[in-house]
């Protein structure tokens, strides 16, 4: 009978988790502990509902009834993984990496605290060790998308990217529904110069999800830097902005569409109000830099375009923008060390040689 009766609140426990049923788990749970405050189930079905009912101050309970649990059952690798859960809601990332790494040593191939071990690691840049628990999570079901997820993004911080594409091929074979797959593809395609493939993979993820507008923001990018295409990029930005309009970057970015399509009193206005909702929001600081240039003011250009390569050092666009303007005005040494600091990122880039070069002859 003690075994048939726990095997009806096992069953319990499982028909409220999938139903969502977090008021009614608590209940269970509580009368469950009333009668026994040892009991590992009760511990376990009162921190899972405060873990996913998402009220203000559920994750501290939740962290406290996983600890309650582990002190009866210190054993049991399920305590720790899920504590780990609690505190990373809490942003204990480093208490939720030794909660996972606790339930790892029960348990070396429980997959859910490798997925989300791996899933901490590439969040603090140890992509390594990220892509070594990935593998191993793998090892127990190669079909595990989140895994091949982590995979991917381990391998793209190891600077592995056509790896990391070719894992993301195999997961959208998988999941072709989700649309972060198509989005991380996407951007991995466009950093590595395949603008196309990269423009077909935000199609993809508009196409499965079109309420997402980092998608229209970063289609729109490549529209108006590859295909030169002012009219179709103007209209994925005024989209993200439909879609969110307390979206910054697609402001900033609708600004440098405009910009460069010479409607320079509508550029200014979406830049600054890029600014308004992001400060430090570079691409709007960009359109503004050439904004002043344009009316002459070329020190306010200057310092724009140095908090751009303050927050973005790699854009070569803005760093050539600001050489070009440092040399107009007479200040060579200057633009021989932003060229400089360029190269330093890029040193073969041609560009960036041929302005050394002339910044020197002119020094």
């Amino acid at each position: 009978p003690i075994v048939i009766r726990r095997q009806a609140r096992e069953a319990e426990a499982r028909a409220l988790l999938e139903a969502s049923n977090w008021e009614v788990m608590l209940k269970a749970a509580g009368e469950l502990l009333a009668e026994d405050p040892g009991d590992r189930l009760g511990h376990a079905m009162r921190g899972h509902a405060y873990l996913h009912r998402g009220q203000p101050g559920d994750p501290e309970r939740a962290r406290d009834a996983y600890s309650e649990g582990m002190k009866h059952a210190p054993n049991a690798y399920l305590f720790p993984h899920q504590r780990g859960l609690a505190r990373s809601q809490l942003g204990d990332a480093e208490g939720a990496l030794a909660d996972h790494g606790l339930a790892l040593s029960l348990q070396s191939d429980y997959v859910p605290a490798l997925l989300a071990r791996s899933r901490l690691l590439n969040a603090r840049g140890d992509h390594a060790g990220a892509l070594r628990d990935a593998e191993a999570g793998l090892l127990g079901g190669a079909n595990n998308v989140p895994l091949l997820d982590e995979q991917s993004r381990a391998l793209v911080g190891l600077g592995r990217e056509r790896e990391a594409i070719a894992i993301l091929d195999r997961a959208i074979q998988l999941a072709p529904q989700r649309p972060l797959l198509h989005f991380r593809r996407g951007f991995i395609r466009g950093e590595a110069g395949d603008a196309e493939g990269a423009i077909a993979d935000f199609t993809r993820e508009i196409a499965v999800n079109p309420e997402l507008p980092g998608a229209y923001v970063q289609r729109g990018r490549h529209l108006l830097d590859t295909r030169k295409d002012g009219a179709g990029a103007r209209a994925d930005f005024d989209r993200a902005i439909a879609v969110q309009p307390g979206f910054a970057m697609a402001w900033a970015n609708r600004s440098r569409a405009r910009l460069l399509a010479g409607d320079t009193a509508n550029a200014e206005k979406d830049a600054r109000h890029a600014l308004t909702l992001d400060p430090g929001d570079p691409v709007a600081k960009h359109t503004l830099a050439g904004l002043a240039d344009i009316r002459g003011s070329s020190s306010e250009a200057v310092a724009l375009l140095e908090d751009v390569l303050t927050t973005l050092p790699g854009v070569t666009e803005a760093r050539l923008q600001q050489i070009g303007i440092l040399m107009r005005l007479g200040r060579d040494e200057d633009a021989l060390r932003s060229t400089r600091a360029g190269l330093a990122l890029a040193p073969g880039n041609l560009d960036l040689l041929d302005v050394e070069a002339a910044a020197l002859l002119r020094l």
